[in-house]
């Protein structure tokens, strides 16, 4: 399950999975608040999701420092 998180300062999208292992921390770029709602819903639909580690789904963007911990930005690609 994932929660929609908008930055409107920023025009920035992202999915926040809620729940996450401590030393897993990630969250999923979208295009706008339509691509993470579908998104949302899709991934949904999948029972066994781990997306720092599926390749063929998500692509890594970058990686961010929040609060001492590294949160990596991922793609979804299909």
């Amino acid at each position: 399950m994932f929660l929609i998180d908008v930055n409107l300062f920023e025009d920035e999208f992202y999915l926040l999975p809620v729940e996450q292992k401590r030393g897993d921390q990630y969250k999923i770029e979208c295009q706008s608040i339509e691509s993470a709602k579908h998104l949302q819903e899709e991934l949904g639909k999948v029972k066994h999701l781990h997306p720092t580690k599926d390749k063929t789904r998500f692509q890594l963007l970058r990686k961010e420092d929040n609060f001492g911990l590294e949160v990596k930005v991922l793609k979804f690609v299909g």
